[in-house]
């Protein structure tokens, strides 16, 4: 038969049958005994800590991951959302207006002198659309060129330097625009 330990001390020794009246253990015998079972539980106690520790850990660094992951996830949603709400404001724009909202012409010769001013390059030209040659050609210096370029629609330029390129055409000026909102 095997008997179940209830508790951690041992009061007296076991009886074989017929081994007649039980004998008492000694004080010293007893609380070795009791220093045995202390040690033991500890021991399994310490070992589930660690085991629950390492657990907890490894858990917390799931969630971690999986908010972060949601974050980037919303992040990138919202980047998307706002992208196509520019678009679409640009697009219903462009409908009503009839040609993209880029500004007027006042606004395209600010941006040439801006962009004149950070070229470096000793000959510059500048492509127009034909309407908006003689209006930039009183808006710079006098050693520019101004040429007329069909491909052009009204308000859109090109500045063409040795080594500079500068594409001021709508396409161009809403993409850095929609860039600026993002």
């Amino acid at each position: 038969m095997s008997r179940v330990l209830r508790s951690g001390t041992a009061a007296a020794t076991p009886r074989a049958y017929g081994g007649g009246a039980p004998r008492l253990l000694d004080a010293e015998l007893r609380r070795i005994v009791d220093m045995a079972a202390e040690a033991a539980h500890s021991q399994g106690f310490n070992a589930g800590v660690v085991e629950g520790r390492g657990d907890t850990a490894s858990a917390a660094t799931r969630l971690g991951s999986s908010v972060l992951h949601a974050i980037h996830e919303l992040r990138r949603a919202r980047e998307a959302d706002i992208s196509a709400s520019i678009d679409l404001a640009i697009e219903m724009a462009t409908m009503i207006l009839g040609h993209a909202p880029v500004g007027d012409r006042e606004a395209m010769i600010r941006r040439v002198l801006d962009a004149l001013d950070e070229v470096d390059d000793a000959t510059v030209t500048i492509a127009a659309h034909p309407d908006d040659v003689v209006l930039l050609q009183e808006a710079v210096r006098g050693d520019v060129d101004v040429r007329a370029d069909e491909t052009l629609a009204s308000g859109e330029v090109r500045i063409l330097g040795d080594w500079a390129r500068v594409d001021l055409t709508h396409e161009s000026v809403l993409a850095v625009m929609k860039e600026g909102l993002l």
